[in-house]
């Protein structure tokens, strides 16, 4: 028999088609009662994240345009969710970005890493570094034998950090450390444990230009290491949401599917 050919039957087939791809985009868009599916509140104040699965290179900031730049070829291994860097501190390896990401003057923020330090030494995990007042953020200053630590400089009072956390060799550890200009208060913690705080006595320094370092302090203090899934928030998590990201060790992670 011949094929039936007409453009009405090809026009009605694509309609057709389309209203099945809308139907099964909005299955996967709705949630196991079949409500519309809500974003998950980790994705709110969410500025970067950097899944940091790339094997070398250039490493893609997923939700902004602050892609961090290789410098001394950092590599890569098997990380949390999927690769992580790999840092080697011998090779003066680190990760940037040269302009102003968050925080910015004077307002809240929160950085979150998952870390695993292969190296007993004094290195920076992540900071953000301004050449004309020298350190203006320091983030997750490390020394294995006393813990991880979150300095912060309010150009007044000089260098202010609560209390070190506990961050053991070899072993993955998901840190968070946040400033909350309301209360002036600095907070960091690892693997969803209770929070170190101090107050920074006259707020953030202001009219800062910091470029931001993972990897090292600038050109010193470089890191022996794996860093994973890194993200920068424009505001402070709750306790139940960092509880969420740390999912008893095993981690939730960007884009956050599912996730209320």
């Amino acid at each position: 028999l011949p094929r039936h050919r007409c453009s009405a039957c090809f026009s009605l087939g694509l309609v057709v088609a389309m209203e099945l791809c809308r139907q099964l985009k909005m299955t996967l868009n709705r949630d196991a009662s079949g409500e519309a599916a809500t974003p998950s509140t980790l994705l709110t104040g969410l500025e970067h994240a950097w899944t940091l699965n790339e094997e070398s290179g250039t490493r893609v900031d997923s939700v902004g345009s602050a892609d961090l730049t290789d410098n001394n070829t950092v590599g890569f291994a098997a990380g949390m969710d999927g690769n992580a860097a790999s840092f080697v501190a011998a090779n003066s390896e680190s990760l940037s970005h040269p302009t102003t990401l968050v925080p910015s003057d004077d307002s809240s923020f929160t950085i979150v890493a998952w870390y695993k330090p292969t190296a007993d030494n004094q290195a920076v995990v992540a900071e953000w570094f301004d050449t004309g007042v020298n350190y203006v953020f320091i983030i997750g200053q490390q020394l294995v034998t006393a813990g991880l630590e979150f300095y912060m400089y309010d150009a007044v009072a000089g260098f202010t950090a609560p209390a070190a956390v506990a961050a053991s060799l070899d072993n993955w550890h998901m840190f968070v450390a946040s400033y909350d200009t309301s209360t002036n208060t600095m907070s960091i913690s690892t693997d969803n444990g209770a929070p170190a705080t101090a107050v920074l006595t006259n707020g953030m320094a202001l009219g800062k230009t910091p470029t931001f370092h993972v990897g090292s302090q600038e050109d010193a203090r470089y890191l022996t290491g794996l860093v994973d899934a890194l993200l920068v928030y424009s505001r402070v998590l709750t306790a139940a949401e960092i509880a969420l990201l740390y999912n008893s060790g095993t981690g939730n992670f960007y884009p956050f599917t599912g996730l209320p």
